[in-house]
């Protein structure tokens, strides 16, 4: 009997033995046959080895091929990840959005998220398509500067955090939400619609905020707490300029502009911070006619600390085309205040255009920068056009065809514009 036992019992032994050989062998077998996603890092190294089976601000959850074994990776250390299964609309998306057609990429997105089937297709798809679709939508809004598409935009945003809390995109598309409040409030001209607007931006930005507190705690996570937190305060602070009602205001929202940018030091929030504080100045400046060289003066410094300091390519082209739309947009404003027959509008005009064709002729395709660029070249456009340099003008409304055909702007006018110039 006790001999029968133990039989069975090692029987029983070897056939555990057996299956769970056979699970992991088959299991490896399995996952041999599926097609790795590339994991790349920000020192530079690629992975071919794992499968992602999730993403979310913290980390990048990988299954290796091999042998089936499950971890993660920091998301800290992960430059992107490039899907292996990536649905053909979505494809067709990201190829749009690097194009600037921003109409067909989100028409693209919004039949992506139509076309998922969570039982189907990977996780990832919805988030990234979320994400994207609010990005489209926020450019094509800023380049109409329509508010309600604005806040369409907005709604795409908190969608994504609605339902993918701890999506990869979590604290970028905060920002965004807020950055989309920000620019309703500036464009409203509706006393109680603007102050409705800001208390949004502020209440987001704060959010921004005390989301950065909480998810990146402790020492390990105490640079990527600070690069959020800070761009939560400069959000304030820019809100703070565009609701400055007088020269004395200006300045008060200037200097707590330069007060965020000392404690930044020359990152890239910190130059931003400087810009908002110069723009802030040169706008005091034209509300009591008080001089304007030294904001000048510290505005062309900024572009020198941006060329010299940022690194990241876009982030240096963004911060640069912010900079000298200051310049331009001061001495344009300056220009429409001054009659026609006056010589110091040329002067001004002269000073205007210079600044906004290096935008035109530099960054015309500045991620995150778009309605900048695309006010650089329209603004020149009209300069050259008043001049009667019809040629050039020519050429700058072609430029913004290229890059913005899908604006509101450039349909509703510059189209208009290029067809009724002489020649």
């Amino acid at each position: 009997m006790i001999r029968t036992v133990k039989k069975n019992r090692k029987q029983f032994y070897v056939t555990v033995a057996v299956c769970v050989a056979a699970f992991w062998a088959g299991a490896a077998s399995a996952w041999s046959a599926v097609e790795p996603d590339i994991v790349v890092l920000k020192q530079g190294d690629s992975s071919r080895e794992y499968v992602v089976t999730g993403e979310t601000w913290r980390d990048v959850q990988v299954l290796r091929i091999a042998d089936g074994r499950k971890s993660t990776l920091p998301q800290a250390g992960v430059a992107r990840v490039d899907y292996s299964d990536v649905p053909e609309r979505y494809s067709l998306a990201i190829t749009n959005i690097g194009r600037s057609r921003w109409l067909a990429a989100a028409a693209d997105l919004e039949q992506a998220l139509k076309n998922y089937d969570s039982g189907k297709n990977r996780s990832w798809i919805r988030q990234y398509a979320l994400y994207h679709l609010a990005e489209c939508r926020r450019v094509l809004a800023e380049l109409a500067a329509d508010t309600a598409a604005l806040r369409e935009a907005a709604d795409t945003y908190a969608q994504l955090l609605r339902d993918v809390p701890d999506t990869k995109f979590k604290h970028a598309a905060m920002l965004a939400g807020a950055r989309c409040a920000l620019k309703i409030a500036e464009m409203t001209e509706d006393e109680e619609a603007r102050a409705t607007a800001a208390k949004e931006a502020e209440a987001a930005y704060t959010a921004l905020a005390r989301a950065a507190a909480g998810d990146f705690k402790g020492e390990e996570y105490a640079k990527a707490r600070e690069i959020w937190q800070r761009r939560a305060r400069l959000g304030r602070a820019a809100l703070d300029c565009i609701l400055a009602g007088g020269a004395e205001e200006m300045r008060k929202a200037a200097g707590e502009a330069r007060g965020l940018a000392s404690g930044a030091d020359s990152s890239e929030t910190g130059m931003e911070a400087m810009i908002w504080a110069c723009r802030c100045e040169l706008a005091a400046g034209r509300m009591d006619g008080t001089d304007d060289a030294s904001a000048l003066e510290t505005t062309r410094q900024v572009i020198k600390g941006i060329v010299a300091s940022v690194r990241d390519e876009n982030a240096r082209n963004r911060l640069l085309v912010l900079a000298y739309s200051v310049i331009g947009g001061h001495y344009y404003e300056l220009m429409n205040k001054t009659a026609r027959d006056d010589p110091a509008r040329r002067n001004y005009g002269d000073e205007a255009a210079l600044a906004y064709l290096r935008v035109a002729l530099l960054y015309p395709s500045t991620s995150g920068a778009e309605a900048e660029c695309q006010d650089a070249i329209y603004r020149t456009a009209l300069i050259m056009r008043e001049r009667g340099e019809f040629r050039l003008a020519g050429k700058l409304l072609l430029i913004m065809k290229q890059r913005y055909a899908d604006s509101a702007l450039w349909k509703n006018t510059g189209s208009k514009m290029l067809a009724e110039l002489p020649g």
